[in-house]
């Protein structure tokens, strides 16, 4: 798609980057454009990229339809309009909110008044805006106004038109298609005209006004790349567009360390064997451990071997616990996991004064448990017990 962009060889300010895009980005929306747009299909490369510069001049984002809605008329012209979702909130956000829309269908003599055909489906939409209420109330309370006066004063009004061969129009398939899906016909009539009322009143919106309202929906990130990686998917508007913005968050997001994914996999799975991830990864210096944290203890403390024999061991209600057969539930190993006594210093000292009291070495207990480390021992402490006393 060279032509899209004839005017390339002078070269691009900031500022014409910024207003129009660049001659990249309008290439890329226009292969777009060019395989996903009915509009774009009878065009030829100059005139979507002439489309598509249009769009990105007014600030939106020629792929969103909830932003932009983009037609060849009867004559073969490409019209380009802000889109009703995009008014909607535009007048909320910035001018305000209105009383509920009023709709009504031109009747025979209304519709010749308007010069329409009299089978065309037409709707006028009237509201007032809630902040011009406490005026119309001061007014009426003159008696110089009759109350349909008063509403007359301040009442917004907008038309919307759909002709008959428009409005009934079939696809290939037989099936009308003037309304989106879920939508009636006469809903897309009348949202035309609650448009109107809002052109008439307010008028558009401005770059900035759009920019400002892409940024708070999180709109204003996606890229054509976005866009193809959603179109891909084949999901109806709404869902591409929820994917263009996944991906362009996904993209903005910070990259994850292996730690850290090494963390999440095990979380999720509960085991290290599944540990192993595939990913983009950032490297972090290795932090030096915490200086008040000393490693546990695998080694029975010179406490428990220093002690004179026959001398007994304090004992409390711990110890009550852990001389039993059977300890709680929650000191009982999970494989894969660090819930074992032997992490805990407290049961672990106890465990090797226990073993020197009764003149069990290290080797004497990693031997008749079948371990080389007592951190290997799956058990409980009192099963553990039990094998060493019979080496006595």
């Amino acid at each position: 798609m060279s032509e899209i962009v004839r005017a390339e060889a002078r070269p691009e300010s900031e500022q014409t980057i910024q207003m129009y895009g660049s001659n990249e980005e309008v290439r890329a929306f226009g292969e777009l454009m060019k395989q996903h747009a009915h509009w774009a299909e009878d065009l030829d490369n100059i005139q979507i990229g002439g489309v598509v510069r249009r769009v990105l001049a007014m600030g939106l984002n020629p792929l969103d339809g909830h932003e932009v809605q983009i037609w060849q008329d009867k004559r073969g012209i490409i019209q380009v309009q802000a889109a009703y979702t995009l008014m909607v909130d535009w007048v909320k956000h910035f001018k305000g909110d209105h009383t509920q829309p009023r709709y009504t269908r031109l009747v025979e003599n209304e519709l010749m008044e308007q010069g329409l055909p009299l089978d065309a489906i037409a709707y006028r939409c009237t509201f007032v805006m809630r902040d011009d209420l406490s005026e119309m109330t001061k007014l009426m309370e003159t008696n110089l106004y009759e109350p349909a006066e008063v509403r007359a004063m301040f009442e917004v009004s907008g038309l919307g038109v759909s002709l008959n061969e428009e409005y009934n129009a079939t696809s290939k398939y037989g099936k009308t298609y003037f309304a989106p899906t879920g939508r009636s016909r006469t809903w897309k009539v009348e949202k035309r005209a609650l448009v109107d009322a809002y052109r008439h009143k307010f008028g558009t919106p401005s770059r900035g006004e759009i920019v400002t309202m892409r940024r708070r929906l999180g709109t204003d990130k996606i890229t054509p790349e976005d866009w193809k990686v959603a179109l891909e998917v084949g999901a109806d508007e709404r869902g591409t567009l929820e994917l263009a913005k996944d991906s362009a968050r996904r993209r903005d997001a910070p990259q994850i360390t292996r730690e850290e994914a090494k963390d999440g996999a095990n979380a999720l799975y509960a085991t290290d064997e599944r540990g192993t991830v595939d990913g983009i990864f950032k490297d972090v210096p290795e932090e030096p451990p915490l200086p008040d944290e000393p490693p546990l203890p695998d080694e029975p403390p010179e406490e428990a071997t220093a002690r004179p024999a026959g001398m007994p061991q304090p004992v409390n209600e711990l110890d009550e616990i852990l001389d039993r057969d059977e300890l709680p539930a929650e000191t009982s190993f999970v494989e894969g996991s660090q819930n074992n006594w032997s992490y805990d210093p407290t049961k672990l000292k106890h465990f090797w004064a226990w073993c020197g009291n009764n003149g069990i070495d290290k080797e004497q207990v990693n031997d008749a448990l079948g371990v080389e480390s007592i951190h290997e021992y799956k058990n409980t402490m009192g099963e553990a017990k039990m094998l060493l006393k019979k080496l006595n």
